[in-house]
């Protein structure tokens, strides 16, 4: 299922190399388009109106393989996801939109159980029906929110080091600016006035996350400290999103 998002190029450039990767495989493949600020929406929509016995969300600007495609078919956890790597193709600002986004989820991964929902990217992740049919996603869900109470309910939720796609088209920088923003307030009205509290220090603790995800995985460091200025503007817009996002909470 992917929800298209992010333009035509992009939906039909993930599309294609999906359609290519399958070859004769048996594949559903649903594309629900709209605006960013649907996402979440578009992939609960498209999860619901899926038929097979597995459900896998790809994000629009990622790029699936053959292996993907292998194991997607054979994991026999109830829930499922892996790891993203950035592309080849990427230039600066795609790789400042991506250590900013995906440097904790950056390969190599430990196979496993998922013990925080933030292990489990959105838009490369695994469903069984059955998971589905008991827990559906509200409306109002967030891949976060979602993944967290399956977490909770004691869902078998895995991570894989085969389930691994590439990030391989970057938003533009004021579309990606606005997409971070939307994303942002929408958290912080789920946080109240912990969130007002906190974020000024978001561009700091951006940064940080960053930093330490990169050092740990020993990866990506010098592509870190070329991009740390544009991430750490990233981590403003972060903290004036979920600021807004705080204050806009109706209050009881």
């Amino acid at each position: 299922m992917i929800a298209g998002v992010s333009g035509d190029r992009a939906v039909e450039r993930c599309t294609g190399l999906l359609r290519r990767a399958a070859e004769n495989q048996d594949l559903e493949i649903l594309v629900l388009r709209g605006d960013p600020d649907s996402v979440f929406q578009l992939r609960w929509r498209g999860i619901m109106q899926a038929s097979g016995e597995r459900v896998a969300v790809l994000g629009d600007r990622y790029q699936a393989t053959p292996r993907w495609l292998k194991e997607i078919a054979e994991v026999d956890a109830e829930a499922a996801a892996g790891c993203i790597a950035p592309a080849a193709s990427l230039n600066y600002w795609g790789w400042c939109v991506y250590l900013s986004e995906y440097a904790h989820v950056a390969p190599p991964v430990t196979d496993g159980p998922a013990l925080e929902p933030k292990q489990a990217p959105g838009g490369n992740v695994l469903y069984s029906a059955s998971v589905l049919g008991r827990w559906q996603p509200a409306a109002s869900d967030t891949d976060l929110s979602f993944h967290a109470r399956l977490m909770q309910a004691g869902v078998n939720f895995q991570i894989g080091r085969a389930l691994e796609v590439e990030f391989a088209s970057a938003p533009g920088f004021s579309e990606y600016i606005r997409e971070r923003f939307w994303l942002s307030r929408k958290i912080g009205s789920d946080g109240g006035a912990r969130k007002l509290l906190v974020a000024p220090l978001l561009p700091f603790v951006v940064l940080f996350r960053v930093a330490s995800a990169v050092c740990g995985k020993r990866r990506y460091i010098g592509r870190f400290l070329a991009c740390a200025p544009a991430i750490f503007l990233l981590g403003i817009v972060q903290a004036a999103g979920e600021s807004a996002g705080a204050l806009s909470r109706p209050r009881r």
